[in-house]
């Protein structure tokens, strides 16, 4: 095309109206050249009353007006880049293309999110629609709009305006104003490999140029950005089976793009403001600033908000749930996710479960969860959509093991889905630590991004555990980011474990010390307590050298033991164990650390269910005050859960049902999918009453 000027429509729109007929003496000719997106735009904007009236032709080759290159018919995969509240044609009205999809009964008959990223191919049919709309409307208004359906390849302008010459022959003299509205064009030849076998220069529309590509091929897709995503996922939908690289000069990958909910305000709302604008008039950069960090220090990365869980696996569940739907879509098969938990998983996956039902991500039939937990630790589910109907009670039952040793539940689950593998329903086994791993990893990037590392300082990451995989994956980020080439200061970790089950501490000392120290404990005759002090690893005095202070954690010898115990030999830190007597000795000044974040405890400690977060600090100020830490400027306390005593949230006894064994697990939880629905419940156990936490019941205060 040889180069011709753009003019702007400012001129038009300071013209005098004036009704005459189309192509009458005094009517503006206007060119588009180019029918996508933008031309869709700039129709929308020719419908003002105070233009006048028009004589417009577009220029566009595609069967319709609106589509362009970029919106054309493809994959479901190909997305937008930019979520549906933020995708409107028109400027008056940002939510026109979501109103249009809910109109349209949303995608493929689901309900539509304001924050979801449609297909493309959507947005595509949105702006063929509305290009037709407007051509009536403007229509309607004398202003005429015909489509020429072949590009032009020559514009001129002359004394009389612009000529343009298609590539059909046809010439297009007298067009008073033209605007281009040809978008980016396609992606540039760099390498010079346009006629090179096996290779596709222009990824889209994915299902044509894609689809002919070897499934055992191994595939090298030059880039690492939004398009070389699609054809990943693409590939992948596909079948294929072959190799995938992504090559790039930075080799990272597009930053998601979402809408971000605020935090609620402390130092920098209004009224902080102007409380300390009343204090001190002046307000200087450097007081704002103090605020601003203030602000940030303090609002923290809470993984614990979401009220339906109050814990931190809220993340790591919506992943695989998000997978499993996934999964669903791709092959049509029915997904059982199975998880023995102590709690915190379980109640985690169930909420991301519901919530893909009630978006209508997946049906009943096809998506389910069952829990099994230590009886113990029910207190720690809530009511929600499972809950609500006998269907979805039948099929996403909450089982419970009141057995002597908590831990069984994961012997339990395992033998339960390793006699279900090939059968019928694929059951998914979520203990794996990699589904955590990468969850927990964030951790360790938003402690990059917002943290306050200072050059030289030394943070000490602390963590209540049992198998400690939020540490592991938060030094998973940390091993991540170095692979990136980003630099990040390495912390120590503290393992805080309780008494009934203390084997990575144990652990830790047989490898680090050379033996298993076995605290010599003495019982006072004076107050029954008992006290130790062969070893500052142990707790200094406790009611009950046995107890089980938090049921939560009861995993024994975990298989994550020698790899934590190398963290802590390579980058330091230490293990130590905590009582209940010591909590509660501590009680006060854990709760003072508290009470200015968003988790308070209770006043009265026999209100609180989890032990966890009180359990964490403890450890860290017996391990400071016994010496076990020391070279670090600041500490990182870790959470898993929180919770307090709220019966009313809590499910309805018939709802849970009691389980011994793996025979007693199949029995509740294939019954229901392999007869037809309304067929009276398994003969299972069902307790007679929720039962109170045995660490609540007992505890001597």
């Amino acid at each position: 095309m040889e180069p011709g000027a753009a003019l702007p429509l400012s001129a038009a729109r300071n013209s005098a109206v004036g009704r005459t007929s189309a192509h009458e003496e005094g009517d503006m000719k206007l060119g588009i050249i180019g029918g996508g997106g933008a031309a869709v735009a700039l129709l929308a904007a020719l419908t003002c009353d105070r233009l006048p009236d028009l004589d417009v032709t577009v220029f566009e080759p595609a069967k319709n007006v609106g589509p362009g290159r970029a919106y054309l018919p493809d994959s479901d995969i190909a997305l937008l880049n930019v979520s549906a509240e933020r995708m409107s044609v028109l400027p008056d009205a940002p939510g026109h293309f979501l109103q249009w999809v809910k109109e349209r009964g949303g995608l493929n008959g689901r309900p539509v999110s304001p924050a979801a990223f449609l297909p493309r191919r959507l947005f595509g049919e949105y702006l063929a629609d509305v290009a037709a709309e407007i051509t009536d409307r403007l229509a309607g208004r004398g202003k005429s709009v015909r489509t020429v359906r072949s590009p032009v390849i020559r514009l001129r302008q002359g004394p009389a305006g612009f000529h343009a010459l298609t590539e059909d022959g046809r010439r297009f003299d007298g067009l008073d104003r033209v605007v281009l509205c040809v978008g980016t064009g396609g992606p540039v030849d760099v390498y010079r490999l346009a006629r090179s076998p096996g290779y596709v220069n222009d990824s889209y529309p994915l299902s044509a140029q894609l689809a002919a590509v070897p499934r055992k091929a191994h595939v090298l897709v030059l880039g690492t950005g939004l398009t070389a995503v699609d054809t990943v996922l693409f590939l992948l939908e596909n079948g294929h089976r072959g190799g995938i690289t992504m090559a790039s000069r930075n080799g990272l990958l597009p930053t998601v793009r979402t809408s971000a909910t605020a935090p609620e305000l402390r130092h920098l709302s209004h009224a902080a403001v102007r409380a300390a604008l009343a204090a001190d008039p002046v307000m200087t950069g450097e007081r704002l600033l103090a605020l601003l960090d203030r602000e940030l220090r303090e609002t923290g990365m809470d993984l614990m908000k979401n009220p339906g869980t109050r814990t931190t696996k809220t993340t790591a569940s919506l992943l695989m749930v998000a997978r499993a739907v996934q999964h669903i879509d791709r092959t049509g098969e029915s997904v059982l996710l199975f998880t023995p938990s102590s709690g915190n998983k379980a109640i985690a996956l169930r909420d991301a479960v519901a919530r893909a039902l009630e978006l209508k991500l997946a049906t009943p039939d096809k998506l389910r969860i069952v829990t099994l937990t230590p009886a113990a630790t029910l207190y720690k589910f809530r009511r929600n959509v499972l809950t609500e109907s006998d269907e979805l009670r039948a099929r996403n039952p909450i089982l419970v093991y009141s057995g002597p040793e908590a831990g069984d539940v994961k012997n339990i689950g395992r033998t339960f889905a390793e006699a279900e593998a090939g059968t019928g329903e694929r059951v998914w086994y979520s203990l794996d630590i990699a589904n955590y791993k990468v969850a927990d990893a964030c951790r360790a990037f938003y402690e990059h991004e917002f943290g306050d590392a200072q050059p030289g300082h030394r943070l000490l990451h602390a963590h209540a555990v049992s198998s400690a995989y939020g540490l592991l994956g938060y030094q998973h980020g940390i091993d991540t980011m170095a692979a990136l080439g980003i630099t990040h200061p390495q912390p120590g970790f503290l393992l805080v474990q309780h008494l009934a089950t203390s084997d990575m501490v144990r652990y830790y000392l047989t490898e680090t010390k050379g033996h298993d120290p076995q605290p010599n404990w003495e019982r006072r005759d004076a107050d029954e307590v008992y006290e130790q002090r062969s070893s500052p690893h142990f707790p200094q005095v406790t009611w009950n050298p046995q107890e089980n202070l938090e049921p939560t954690f009861y995993t024994r010898n975990p298989p994550t033991a020698p790899e934590m115990t190398a963290l802590i030999a390579e980058h330091g830190g230490s293990a130590v164990v905590v009582s209940l007597l010591e909590c509660v000795q501590r009680y006060g000044t854990v709760r003072h650390h508290f009470q200015a974040s968003d988790r308070p405890l209770p006043a009265d400690p026999r209100h609180l269910a989890e032990w966890s977060l009180v359990m964490g600090l403890t450890g860290v100020l017996n391990s400071l005050d016994r010496g076990l830490v020391c070279g670090f400027d600041g500490v990182v306390l870790h959470g898993s859960g929180m919770y307090v005593a709220e019966p009313e949230q809590m499910p309805e006894r018939s709802q849970v049902i009691e389980v011994r064994s793996a025979e007693d697990v199949a029995k509740a939880v294939l019954l229901p999918v392999r007869t037809s629905f309304g067929v009276p419940q398994p003969e299972a156990r069902v307790p007679d009453g929720l039962p109170v936490p045995e660490h609540i019941r007992s505890r001597r205060m």
